[in-house]
């Protein structure tokens, strides 16, 4: 089991392509492109992250080991990381908004546990 992020409202959805564009304008250039990886676009390390505390969430909630993510630190460290990014991008005016965001991502996975748990017994 793992946690739908589709059905998750998370704060990176309100990126636009146009702040995208303003934060990496290098990484928009026609022939970087072409080659670019998605990890160096910040808006994917955004994701990973959030992905990341949702599924620790999650697996917490029904009682698993959550997956291991070998490139990411520890649960303050990425909120950290992530209020950075979101400052960046005009998501949120500090750490205690950013901590906010992540209660929220973390009790839609959580409330996305207790129903499969409720479905499977």
């Amino acid at each position: 089991m793992a946690v739908d992020l589709s059905s998750i409202r998370l704060p990176s959805d309100r990126i636009t392509f146009g702040q995208m564009r303003a934060s990496q304008p290098e990484v928009f250039r026609r022939e970087r492109l072409l080659t670019e990886r998605a990890s160096e676009v910040d808006v994917c390390s955004i994701f990973m992250l959030e992905e990341c505390l949702a599924q620790r969430a999650y697996a917490a909630a029904i009682g698993q080991q959550p997956p291991h993510f070998p490139a990411l630190a520890d649960h303050r460290e990425m909120i950290e990381m992530l209020d950075d990014a979101y400052r960046e991008y005009g998501l949120s005016g500090g750490l205690e908004e950013t901590k906010q965001f992540v209660r929220g991502i973390e009790i839609a996975a959580v409330a996305q546990a207790k129903k499969a748990i409720g479905k499977s017994r």
